[in-house]
C-alpha cells in the first residue's frame, strides 16, 4: 500500500480521486491547495502526489516548482481539465512526472500512479549503488506486451541512479518519456490499434503480434540517449494535432508525444516515424 497525497480544491473531484486511488488499495490523504500540501509534507511523508492545477493560495504549477527544487524524489502527477491545457504544459516543463486529463481519470489514473510509484521503488533499490555503474548501456528486444513497459522503465531509473545521472526527478521523467515511446511503438506502430479500440493485442493480426520493439539506451556523463524502434507498418506518433494544444489532450497517441517533447531536450524521428531517438541532458 502506498501513501498518496491529493491536492484538489473541488470537494467533488477530490472524492473522485480518492475513490479511484483507494479502490487500488492506496492510502489517500487530501488537501485543498498547494500550500496545504506543503504544510502537510512538513510533518508527513508520501510516496506520490496527485494535484489539480487551478487552486487558490498556491496553484498546482507552483506546487510542482517548489517540490521539484526541494524534494525531487516525490513523483507528481498533475490532473488537467479542459481550459487549463497551458497550465499542464507549464507543469510538465518545470517538473511534473506525468499527467492525466480529468475526462480520463477512470481509464488512466490508476495506471499512471502505479507507474510513478514503480519509479520510486526502482530509485530506492539503487540507493547503495550511486556512481558505481561504469558502462551504463542496455538493449531490449520486446514483444508486444504492454506489461513489459513498467519493467523496462524501472530498469532505466535504476540504471541512471547507479550511474549517478541527474536527480530522481530527471530520472522519473526520462523513464516516462521512454515508456510513452514504447507504448506508442507497440499500440500504434506494431499493432496499429485505433484510438477507439481497447488496448489488447488480440485486436491485431497474428503476424503483427510477432513484430518486435527494440529499445537501446546509452548513458554518458553529459546525456542519456534512448532509441525506440518498431517493426510494424504504423507510426510511433501522429503529427497532428500539435503537442500541447487542447485537442492533443484528448488523444492517447498525442499524449505520449507531449510527454516526450516536454521531458527530453531532443526528440528525433526517422522518415517513416518507426523510430524515435530521445536525448536528455543531465
Amino acid at each position: 500500500m502506498a501513501k498518496i497525497l491529493v491536492a484538489e480544491d473541488s470537494l467533488t473531484h477530490m472524492e473522485v480521486l480518492r475513490s479511484i486511488l483507494e479502490s487500488d488499495q492506496h492510502d489517500v490523504d487530501c488537501v485543498e491547495d498547494g500550500q496545504q500540501a506543503l504544510d502537510y509534507l512538513n510533518d508527513n511523508s508520501c510516496d506520490a502526489i496527485v494535484t489539480d492545477l487551478n487552486m487558490p493560495v498556491l496553484d498546482g504549477c507552483q506546487l510542482v516548482q517548489h517540490l521539484t527544487n526541494s524534494d525531487p524524489e516525490i513523483p507528481i502527477v498533475v490532473v488537467t481539465a479542459r481550459g487549463s491545457e497551458s497550465l499542464a504544459v507549464d507543469a510538465l516543463a518545470i517538473g511534473a512526472t506525468d499527467f492525466v486529463p480529468k475526462d480520463s481519470l477512470q481509464q488512466l489514473l490508476t495506471k499512471v500512479v502505479r507507474q510513478v510509484l514503480g519509479y520510486r521503488v526502482a530509485e530506492a533499490q539503487a540507493s547503495g549503488l550511486a556512481g558505481q555503474l561504469r558502462k551504463p548501456e542496455f538493449y531490449f528486444k520486446l514483444t508486444n506486451d504492454i506489461g513489459s513497459i513498467p519493467v523496462v522503465a524501472n530498469y532505466l531509473v535504476t540504471t541512471m541512479a547507479a550511474a549517478k545521472c541527474g536527480n530522481p526527478n530527471l530520472r522519473y521523467r526520462t523513464a516516462t518519456a521512454m515508456a510513452s515511446a514504447i507504448f506508442n511503438a507497440i499500440q500504434y506502430g506494431n499493432l496499429q490499434i485505433r484510438e477507439s479500440q481497447i488496448l489488447d493485442p488480440q485486436h491485431a493480426d497474428a503476424a503483427d503480434c510477432d513484430l518486435a520493439v527494440r529499445v537501446k539506451v546509452s548513458i554518458a556523463n553529459s546525456d542519456t540517449r534512448i532509441s525506440v524502434a518498431h517493426e510494424g507498418k504504423g507510426a510511433i506518433t501522429r503529427t497532428t494535432p500539435a503537442p500541447g494544444t487542447p485537442e492533443s489532450f484528448e488523444i492517447e497517441q498525442c499524449r505520449g508525444l507531449m510527454l516526450m517533447t516536454s521531458f527530453m531536450n531532443d526528440v528525433m524521428f526517422n522518415h517513416r516515424r518507426s523510430e524515435v531517438t530521445l536525448v536528455v541532458q543531465h
